[in-house]
């Protein structure tokens, strides 16, 4: 906890160094969530539903995708998008020596307060949308349980997408791929039929981790919630297996 609060700190004091980076970083991220936003409002001047959601429980389901994609980049996108240079230069080898879990500091090292700007608004969205729906308090504590293994889930899957550097060169289609993705969280689960709901709430399970939470307002269906949890345990075992088998790997490259 103490490591943590450190570098809290410091990263703080780095953020507050580039403030031209920070604004411009704010900014950015702020213009694509008002965008987003007003073109669901212009798609809603047409419509009263879209795949049987209305625009309250879109606009639900957009803000959560905020917030579990500013907190995933606070802690991540400065991190995780630095494990292939770790791997290809031998750098890992300084976070294995530490005793510490080494898949830890590796995560949490740099952080990016930048990519909180849409948590705040996001929230706000949340809330207000919360307000027209009838839900009780016990609802809203279990929106908010549901939320942790949905962002671990995510996690998982980003932190083995970049490990997959143990075994090949270059990764940045793979990494591509994984960010594009993310752009399918805010659409309802409803809309995805067959091979589309296959892939985007069990190979790659991007819109499980946005609809789950969601789905204790909208359609109470736990049937995603029973899906997140069996998705969380594979890619758990998925995460732990391509670490394992990856340090093997790197530490017969460097004998």
């Amino acid at each position: 906890m103490e490591l943590f609060v450190y570098i809290l700190k410091l990263n703080i004091k780095k953020f507050f160094i580039y403030k031209v980076d920070a604004l411009i970083s704010i900014m950015d991220s702020l213009v694509w969530f008002i965008i987003t936003i007003l073109f669901y409002e212009y798609i809603y001047l047409y419509t009263d539903f879209i795949g049987g959601w209305s625009k309250s429980q879109i606009f639900l389901l957009i803000g959560t995708t905020e917030i579990i994609k500013s907190i995933l980049m606070f802690f991540f996108i400065n991190n995780l998008t630095r494990i292939p240079y770790y791997i290809k230069t031998g750098t890992l080898d300084l976070f294995l020596v530490i005793p510490i879990s080494s898949q830890y500091l590796i995560s949490i090292r740099n952080l990016d307060y930048g990519s909180l700007a849409n948590f705040f608004p996001a929230v706000f969205i949340v809330v207000l949308q919360i307000r027209k729906l009838d839900v009780d308090i016990i609802m809203i504590l279990k929106y908010m349980l549901i939320s942790i293994p949905a962002m671990l889930l995510l996690y998982f899957i980003w932190f083995s997408i970049m490990c997959t550097s143990f075994w090949f060169i270059k990764i940045d289609e793979l990494h591509e791929v994984f960010f594009s993705s993310l752009d399918f969280m805010k659409f309802p689960t409803a809309i995805f039929k067959g091979v589309f709901f296959i892939i985007f709430h069990i190979a790659f399970p991007v819109v499980l981790v946005s609809n789950s939470p969601v789905s204790i307002f909208v359609n109470k269906d736990y049937n995603l919630i029973y899906l997140l949890i069996i998705e969380l345990i594979v890619f758990y075992l998925i995460y732990k297996m391509i670490w394992f088998y990856g340090l093997k790997k790197y530490e017969s490259a460097n004998i």
